[in-house]
């Protein structure tokens, strides 16, 4: 037993000790000692399958003074690689010569293969060593291998051969890509599975859309690359499982899902259908495709809410409807889930835009004079003073709505007092009445009669007049049935009994908390007055607040309605005195 393990005790101590050599000695002590390095790979390898043996420096020879060469040896081995680290402190390796078909790489380690196992005797290599001084040898990190796949400076097969990759692969690597069993998540597979079977057929319903594999491998070494999920389309899909062995080789197991059709539905009907306006005439059923409805000129857009019967059948278009004036056809559309499509009608009559029915005029001026008062669209009479050479009066009338019209744009003038009526009919056909009561005299004249007056003609601009104005009644009552701040009058003054002397008026008046106005007119000479009472009277279930120039359906003294905001122009007003400058009043 001692002898057997001898050389393993002597090869530790050794690769453990620092061998010192001098260069004067050194042939002595070859004599008298060799290294010799034994191992077994339980205690110092990291490669497997080499048995029991020796590696050594059996032999040197003293080149010369410095030169030494030693013979790497291996006995009792079986062995095709052999690597450690070579180191020579005080010295360094010349060169290591390969022997008997080993092959050397050089590097941080030396690495010695063989291509094919060597058995009992050989030499490795021999290696010339030149020494410096008092010097030693270091071998270190032996490792060996035998018998086994391995790959360092080249590719070694289990039986120590040299091998292409490829081959290496083949010979070192399992290749196996089968499984031992395959299950589903749903359906069967047909055939049942076995292991050399790599083609299978399924059948799921159409509520499956994906399907679950779990594969077995039948190798450890092997791996499952893809496959293990499938998403399914109705009909045929081909999934496909791959397997990767340890080599690299791929193999697969295929499987073609069928994925069941289903009866589709071909219902296209209706439920129901709302509208956002207007009413469908008939009332909705299922069955009727064709409708109507009319709808007045202000909907633009109309909007339907159409219901499906069945539940797969979708709304394709129609929900939404634009409309122009006149015939519109609106179609919804519904499609079944097998494709069929259906339409419902809408005939849908979208009413002419209402006509206007504005009758006023947005500016009014004459060629000749001043309107008094100011021209305002809902100010319906007007007095105008010209002198006794203007025979004729052309207004200039801008409609408040272009698609009205106005008459009466050009009124001839007699001396004395004229009417003139400009008729303004809107497109609807309804009309207003602008009155300008335009007086033709001539100028600086004083009458004979210089202590006359006389007033004539007298309107109000909203209310109506109690009694009817006459020219020898002084007290009035106007009827309101709202609350104004203003009232405006017109009137024409005579200041003489023939006529010949008159004068076109106006008067603003300001209602306080006597809810009176009093118009005051003088003769030529101030030598005689009259007074014209006009007193208000409100309906007594109004509480609303004065509204300042503006009352909504006045009525004048002749009927007219009218808005009023109105200013004076020409006149002077005094303690309710209305009075003409003298140089204003005209003798025919």
């Amino acid at each position: 037993m001692f002898t057997i393990y001898w050389p393993f005790f002597r090869a530790l101590c050794f690769f453990f000790k620092t061998l010192w050599y001098d260069r004067n000695k050194f042939e002595v002590i070859v004599l008298k000692k060799f290294l010799i390095l034994t191992f077994l790979f339980v205690i110092l390898g990291s490669i497997q399958s080499v048995s029991a043996g020796t590696i050594s420096w059996e032999r040197s020879e003293r080149l010369d003074d410095t030169h030494f060469k030693f013979y790497i040896e291996t006995y009792d081995l079986e062995i095709n690689y052999l690597a450690a680290d070579m180191n020579v402190v005080n010295g360094n390796i010349v060169s290591i010569t390969e022997q008997n078909g080993w092959r050397c790489k050089r590097g941080d380690r030396s690495i010695f293969t063989h291509d094919g196992i060597v058995s009992g005797h050989s030499t490795i290599a021999t290696v010339i060593i030149e020494l410096t001084g008092t010097a030693h040898y270091q071998l270190g990190n032996v490792k060996t291998a035998a018998y086994r796949c391995f790959e360092d400076h080249g590719y070694f097969g289990p039986n120590g051969n040299l091998l292409t990759y490829h081959d290496y692969r083949n010979q070192c690597f399992d290749s196996n890509t089968s499984l031992s069993s395959i299950t589903v998540s749903a359906g069967t597979l047909s055939p049942s599975f076995q292991q050399n079977v790599r083609n299978y057929t399924l059948e799921v319903e159409n509520n499956i859309s994906q399907i679950t594999f779990r594969p077995t491998l039948s190798s450890v070494k092997s791996k499952i690359i893809s496959g293990t999920t499938c998403n399914l389309n109705v009909g045929s899909n081909t999934c496909d499982i791959v397997i990767e062995a340890e080599n690299g080789d791929r193999g697969t197991y295929r499987v073609v899902v069928t994925r069941k059709n289903v009866t589709l539905s071909g219902d296209n009907t209706l439920r129901s259908l709302g509208v956002n306006v207007g009413t469908l005439n008939p009332s909705f059923r299922s069955d009727i495709r064709n409708y109507t409805m009319n709808v007045n000129h202000s909907v633009s857009q109309i909007l339907f809410t159409p219901v499906v019967n069945h539940s797969a059948a979708k709304i394709v278009s129609g929900t939404t409807c634009n409309l122009s004036v006149g015939n519109n056809t609106c179609n919804i559309v519904i499609e079944a889930q097998n494709g069929a499509r259906n339409t419902y009608v809408v005939s849908v009559t979208r009413e002419d835009a209402p006509k206007s029915s504005d009758a006023t005029l947005k500016n009014l001026v004459a060629n000749q004079g001043t309107l008094a008062p100011s021209f305002q669209s809902n100010v319906f009479n007007y007095v105008l003073n010209v002198s006794d050479d203007v025979d004729e009066i052309v207004f200039t009338a801008t409609l408040s709505n272009h698609k009205g019209t106005v008459s009466g744009t050009t009124c001839n003038l007699n001396m004395g007092m004229n009417t003139c009526s400009l008729v303004v009919t809107a497109e609807d056909g309804s009309t207003n009445t602008y009155y300008v009561i335009v007086t033709r005299q001539k100028e600086d004249l004083e009458p004979d009669e210089k202590d006359y007056v006389e007033v004539t003609d007298l309107k109000v601009s909203i209310g109506t007049m109690n009694p009817s104005f006459q020219s020898d009644i002084y007290s009035y009552t106007l009827k309101l049935k709202e609350k104004v701040e203003w009232l405006d009058f017109t009137y024409l003054v005579h200041y003489d009994s023939t006529g010949d002397y008159q004068h076109g008026e106006s008067y603003r008046c300001k209602l306080d908390a006597s809810n009176e106005c009093n118009i005051v007119v003088f003769s030529f000479d101030k030598t005689q007055q009259k007074t014209y009472q006009f007193k208000v009277e409100y309906d007594t279930n109004s509480n609303e607040e004065l509204k300042p120039g503006e009352v909504e359906n006045p009525q004048t003294g002749d009927g007219l309605t009218t808005t009023i905001i109105i200013g004076m122009i020409g006149i002077s007003i005094l303690a309710g005195v209305i009075f003409k400058k003298k140089n204003l009043l005209h003798k025919v």
